[in-house]
C-alpha cells in the first residue's frame, strides 16, 4: 500500500513538473514573439 501512495506522489509530482515546463514554454515563445515584433516596428520607424 505505501508504494502505490509513493508511485501517485510521484505521477503527481511529474505531472506538475510538466505543466511547469510547458508553461515555461509557451512564456517564452510570448516573450520572443514580443520582442521580434517590437524591434521590427523600431526598425520600421526608423527607415521613414
Amino acid at each position: 500500500m505505501v508504494s502505490m501512495m509513493q508511485f501517485k506522489k510521484e505521477n503527481h509530482n511529474a505531472l506538475v513538473g510538466v505543466i511547469m515546463v510547458i508553461i515555461a514554454v509557451l512564456f517564452i515563445c510570448y516573450m520572443i514573439s514580443s520582442l521580434v515584433s517590437n524591434t521590427h516596428e523600431f526598425w520600421l520607424s526608423e527607415v521613414q
